[in-house]
């Protein structure tokens, strides 16, 4: 099946730029763009130092590559990441690019406890002693605390994404069934939609440091009606073993929170003044 080449760019913007100020020099097919808000799941060693090492103030997927020159003087730090995704599933993403996501009207209401916009301390596990494995992943006080804290009050009740990278023990099957079992388990309950999942095609490459690096082997893009929801799927008895099968196909993996919904608030709040502009830099 034919398939369709695709880049994701992981930006940190110059201070005093916007992230329409890179946005606009995109010229051939813009399909996914976003805020993000902060690391769900480190990376433990794969790309860590490059990852970790900005604060990024932009997500976007495209089919260019490169960055055009109008768009560099904005840019401080960029990662590209390249992945290819069928001809059919591309379609399906592109016909989306130019929406606002939407929570599904499939979802069934959260339980009671969870709709006055916190995480009920009942849904809270112990702290974990020692370090967590690739892809282990509890509601505990930590991950409970960045959850709460990841999204102005705003948008914590509008839908947001999560970015994931995944490198496997060996073949993908292990990760390829926990899909099946996610599909199946989560897509309604936590509003749950798999945007794309795709194979990366390539090392991921910085702007001047373009050496062939190890490779992640998968990429995919998740959608939650809310951050609630995400919470509330970890928190739940179904996922707990649902992620010791993921964890035990991974040699490593990273989970990226990413608001979409904050760019198209954001143009249509372009009156705002640039001192006020949540996407400037700040580091």
């Amino acid at each position: 099946m034919a398939s369709q080449q695709l880049h994701i760019h992981l930006i940190t913007l110059q201070k005093g730029s916007t992230a329409q100020d890179v946005l606009r020099t995109i010229t051939d097919g813009l399909i996914i763009k976003g805020k993000p808000h902060g690391w769900v799941h480190q990376p433990h060693s794969l790309d860590r130092h490059r990852l970790l090492a900005h604060a990024w103030h932009l997500f976007f997927v495209t089919k260019e590559s490169k960055l055009q020159n109008g768009a560099l003087e904005h840019v401080r730090a960029h990662i590209t990441i390249p992945f290819s995704l069928p001809k059919d599933q591309f379609e399906q993403l592109q016909s989306t690019s130019t929406s606002r996501p939407r929570a599904s009207d499939k979802t069934p209401p959260l339980p009671q406890e969870w709709q006055g916009g916190d995480i009920p301390k009942s849904a809270i596990t112990s702290a974990r002693e020692g370090s967590l494995r690739p892809g282990e992943l509890h509601l505990d006080p930590l991950m409970t605390e960045f959850l709460f804290n990841a999204l102005p009050v705003e948008l914590s009740n509008e839908p947001v994404s999560l970015f994931n990278l995944f490198k496997y023990k060996g073949s993908s099957a292990v990760h390829d069934d926990y899909m099946e079992d996610f599909k199946k388990g989560f897509g309604s309950s936590a509003g749950a939609t798999v945007r794309f999942m795709a194979p990366v095609s390539g090392p991921s490459t910085s702007d001047g440091d373009d050496h062939p690096k190890q490779s992640w082997d998968d990429a995919n893009f998740v959608q939650y009606d809310t951050i609630w929801h995400y919470a509330y799927m970890l928190s739940t008895d179904l996922y707990a073993p649902m992620n010791k099968k993921k964890v035990s196909g991974l040699d490593d993996t990273c989970i990226l929170c990413v608001s979409e919904v904050e760019l198209w608030l954001w143009e249509d709040q372009n009156k705002m003044s640039s001192e006020h502009d949540p996407l400037l830099s700040h580091d």
